[in-house]
């Protein structure tokens, strides 16, 4: 990037080190305290996050015994809980 260039999501390369740098939530989910409670909200339209990901994350949640987890979904909701018919 040259000086006063505009950092975009696109061209970051501080965000984009950090977003290869994250775990996958799958990997982690059974490290999180037992005491933790877990809720999932997730529009069902939404592109950019799957609900199947919900979904997925919820089954995890299952399998590793989380004794407190709660995924809800909104029909006709997509990114940002914002309508969406997509």
């Amino acid at each position: 990037m040259t000086p006063g260039e505009k950092c975009t999501v696109s061209r970051c390369p501080t965000w984009i080190k950090s977003e290869y740098a994250l775990q996958s939530n799958l990997d982690i989910i059974g490290k999180i305290s037992s005491n933790t409670s877990i809720l999932i909200l997730q529009g069902e339209n939404e592109t950019q996050t799957p609900v199947q990901q919900a979904f997925l994350l919820q089954q995890k949640l299952t399998d590793v015994g989380h004794p407190d987890h709660t995924l809800i979904t909104y029909p006709d909701l997509g990114h940002l809980f914002y309508p969406s018919s997509q």
